[in-house]
C-alpha cells in the first residue's frame, strides 16, 4: 500500500475514475496528505465527495466521526457586492502548498543529466588545485568542470564586482562560492562524486564583520579607493538636516544595519535546460526573464535568438 499513488483531485472530479479504485487504493487516498489538504482548503467540495463515496470512506472513519467543516470565509454572504468583500476560492492553493504544483524541480526530460555544485566552505580562500580523478572514475559520472579544465573564454565572467566573479574563481570571497560542478546520470551519483573531489585551498584572512570591514586597518581584498571591504558609498539627504538637528529637542545617534533582502520564490532555485533544433531552452526560478536570457546567451557565447 505504501507504493500506491492515487490522484485525489482526479477522483474528486471524475466519478468513473473514483468508481474504478480498489479497496487498497481507497485506503491510500484516505491517508494521503493531498486528501487532508482537500478537506482543509476545499471543505464544501470535500463534503460532496465524501457524501458520494461514504460507503468506501466510512471504514476509515471519514464521513462518520469526522466531517469537513465549511469554511465561512469562502461562503458568499448576501450584500451589495458579489466580488468585493467576498471570500474567493483559491483554486491554485493546493498546488502551491504541496508538491502537486508544476514546479521546475518536478519537471524532467528523457535521459536527462543531473547537476550538483561543490561550494567553498571558506569565507576567503584561494583554490590551489582540484583532483577529480576519483570522481571521474565513479560509474554514472558524465562530466566535471572547474577552473582548471576550462579555457579563459569558457570560464565566463558573471558579475562586474567588486570583486569581479567568474564561473569559477581562483580567489573566493564567500562561503558557498562555486568550486566545481558535476553532471551525472542521477542525483545520488552526483552527490557521491562531490565527496570524491579533492580540493586544496589556501585559506586567507576573512572579514566577516561589517564594522571591521570599514576599518582603514583592514587589508583590502580587491582594488578599491575605500577602506577595507567597502564597495561603494552613498549619501542621501532631504531638506536641511543640520537645521533639523539643531531644532530638535533630542538627538539620538545610532549606527544601524539590516540583513540582506532577497526575493523568495515558492520553490528552491532550480532549472531544467535542453537543446532543441539549435536553440537552448530553459526553465529557471528567476524574476527577470529577459535579463536571465541575455546573461545566459553572453556567458555561453550564443546569440539571444538561440536562447
Amino acid at each position: 500500500m505504501a507504493n500506491l499513488h492515487v490522484d485525489v483531485m482526479k477522483a474528486v472530479h471524475d466519478a468513473a475514475y473514483a468508481a474504478s479504485l480498489r479497496d487498497e487504493e481507497w485506503a491510500a487516498l484516505a491517508r494521503s496528505p493531498e486528501f487532508d489538504l482537500l478537506i482543509g482548503e476545499y471543505p464544501e467540495q470535500a463534503q460532496r465527495f465524501i457524501a458520494a463515496n461514504r460507503g468506501k470512506l466510512s471504514r476509515f472513519g471519514i464521513g462518520v466521526a469526522r466531517q469537513a467543516a465549511p469554511n465561512r470565509s469562502l461562503q458568499q454572504e448576501e450584500g451589495e457586492f458579489s466580488v468585493v468583500g467576498q471570500g474567493m476560492r483559491r483554486i491554485q492553493g493546493l498546488g502551491v502548498v504541496s508538491d502537486l504544483g508544476n514546479y521546475v524541480s518536478n519537471m524532467s526530460m528523457p535521459r536527462m543529466l543531473h547537476q550538483r555544485t561543490l561550494r567553498s566552505p571558506h569565507p576567503h580562500a584561494r583554490v590551489m588545485s582540484i583532483d577529480d580523478t576519483k570522481a571521474r572514475a565513479l560509474p554514472g559520472v558524465v562530466e566535471i568542470i572547474h577552473r582548471f579544465n576550462l579555457s579563459e573564454d569558457e570560464n565566463a565572467r558573471v558579475t562586474a564586482g567588486p570583486p569581479a566573479h567568474y564561473l569559477f574563481d581562483e580567489e573566493i570571497f564567500t562561503v558557498g562560492d562555486p568550486v566545481a560542478v558535476v553532471a551525472a546520470e542521477d542525483l545520488h551519483i552526483a552527490d557521491e562524486a562531490l565527496r570524491l573531489l579533492e580540493v586544496e585551498y589556501e585559506v586567507l584572512p576573512a572579514v566577516i564583520d561589517w564594522r571591521a570591514g570599514m576599518s582603514p586597518s583592514t587589508p583590502k581584498q580587491w582594488e578599491s579607493d575605500f577602506n577595507g571591504t567597502i564597495s561603494s558609498l552613498s549619501e542621501e539627504a532631504l531638506g536641511d538636516p543640520e537645521a533639523g538637528l539643531a531644532a530638535a529637542d533630542v538627538v539620538v545617534e545610532v549606527q544601524s544595519s539590516r540583513s540582506t533582502e532577497q526575493h523568495m520564490a515558492l520553490e528552491l532555485t532550480s532549472n531544467l535546460v535542453w537543446w532543441d533544433q539549435g536553440r537552448l531552452h530553459m526553465y529557471y526560478t528567476n524574476q527577470h526573464a529577459h535579463g536571465t536570457r541575455a546573461g545566459l546567451a553572453q556567458r555561453l557565447g550564443l546569440p539571444q535568438s538561440a536562447v
